[in-house]
């Protein structure tokens, strides 16, 4: 069960971002396109939270990047796997999945304008804005990935294994 810490229990605050910034993968979810040139392809949704610099220790944005697998699309497969550091051989079958979560890279950000004419922002009364990857960055010097660490047993032999 969790125990509650009233210090963790505040909502982000994220702001819309412009730079260059490093990232990592939270999650990795599964679906299906409903596009027009791409309707029923697989997508992978990829979470990606990023932050103020390499330490990853001040959030300041978090959204999920579509990557659908369509002949036109490939592109951004090769390119992010690529920027967050999988460089496969030609011809090597891949897929993004839960074991990149904690993979990290940099990204070019850029907020991009709402095209929807009822999504206004009634403070400016402008279009809103929304972050978006404008390009992912391969030739940026590699960042560690953030991977779980793998169960240690402990030395103690009278220690209750959790399984």
């Amino acid at each position: 069960m969790p125990v509650f810490d009233s210090k963790k229990a505040e909502t982000p605050i994220f702001e819309v971002i412009s730079g260059d910034f490093p990232f990592e993968i939270v999650a990795v979810d599964s679906s299906i396109s409903q596009g027009g040139k791409t309707r029923g392809s697989d997508v992978r949704d990829v979470k990606l939270k990023f932050y103020k610099d390499a330490t990853f220790t001040q959030p300041v944005a978090q959204w999920t990047e579509d990557f659908i697998n369509a002949d036109n699309c490939l592109w951004k497969w090769f390119v992010f796997s690529k920027c967050v550091g999988f460089e496969f051989a030609d011809g090597h079958e891949f897929d993004i999945d839960s074991s990149w979560i904690g993979r990290r890279g940099w990204a070019t950000c850029k907020p991009q304008e709402t095209n929807r004419k009822d999504d206004i922002d009634a403070s400016t009364g402008r279009p809103k804005r929304y972050n978006r990857v404008a390009v992912f960055i391969t030739n940026k010097g590699k960042l560690p990935p953030n991977l779980p660490t793998e169960f240690a047993p402990s030395s103690d032999p009278d220690e209750k294994l959790p399984f």
